[in-house]
């Protein structure tokens, strides 16, 4: 019960040293990058307290789900949804710095995307 108490411990520990490591860097991204946009919206630009309400509600429920399971999709959309909430709670905006077509995007979009495909990769070979 210990050894499985102190991975618990060192699970979470990991899980923030990422999410800070990869919002330092998603931050120097920013800062080098040609296209810069704060974007105000949460999803393709939707805004407003009933969409970052849900947003959050998602990233509680999935830090729930991912600390009772051992997928390794949902650490990528963790981290990601959690760079874009620190952006969110202390900018007032998320900052995009890719644009590929209509589409302003960052790091933290890119682990969410790569995320729900792990995710359903591995439900899809569990089953």
């Amino acid at each position: 019960m210990l050894i499985v108490k102190k991975r618990k411990k060192l699970k979470l520990v990991l899980f923030f040293v990422v999410l800070f490591l990869v919002w330092v860097i998603h931050g120097l991204f920013f800062s080098l990058s040609e296209v810069l946009v704060k974007n105000n919206g949460v999803s393709f630009g939707y805004s407003g307290w009933l969409v970052s309400l849900l947003n959050i509600g998602a990233l509680v429920y999935l830090f729930w789900f991912w600390w009772r399971s051992n997928y390794v999709g949902i650490n990528f959309v963790l981290i990601g949804g959690g760079v874009n909430m620190i952006d969110r709670m202390f900018l007032g905006y998320v900052r995009d710095y890719w644009w590929f077509g209509p589409v302003y995007n960052n790091i933290a979009d890119w682990l969410i995307g790569i995320g729900v495909i792990v995710f359903l990769w591995e439900i899809w070979r569990k089953k």
